[in-house]
């Protein structure tokens, strides 16, 4: 799942306009360019039928865009929403069963002299295990 979304976003031509090839898992390094996104497991569980594996995993991804101003950071949010949300490519077993946006939210992290805006949303994201 975490290589396929990755590649996902990066075939989002409105995306990679704002973020070019800048989308990782977990932080990126201080200094980075921005805009750019990272993506964290929150969470992550498999599903059963009577005891026994059902082959569906559902997973929690925080996707945050960063900015360096909130305009910028809801720019990249909403590239991001407009290629997941709702995103589906059955058949079962080839990539996600399903992707829905289920939160978002936004705040500004001042690290020294630097502010920089974040745009957080939360997607469940259900694959074939």
């Amino acid at each position: 799942m975490e290589e396929l979304l990755v590649q996902l976003l990066l075939g989002a031509p409105g995306l990679t306009a704002l973020v070019e090839t800048r989308v990782k898992w977990a932080l990126l390094p201080q200094g980075a360019l921005r805009p750019n996104v990272a993506l964290h497991l929150v969470a992550g569980e498999r599903h059963y039928t009577a005891g026994r594996p059902d082959g569906l995993k559902a997973s929690m991804v925080q996707i945050d865009a960063w900015a360096n101003n909130f305009t910028g950071a809801l720019q990249v949010a909403r590239e991001v929403e407009a290629q997941l949300s709702g995103y589906r490519d059955a058949p079962a077993g080839s990539g996600f069963d399903g992707i829905f946006l289920r939160a978002i939210r936004s705040d500004v992290d001042k690290t020294g002299a630097e502010i920089l805006h974040r745009v957080s949303q939360d997607f469940e994201i259900w694959t074939t295990a």
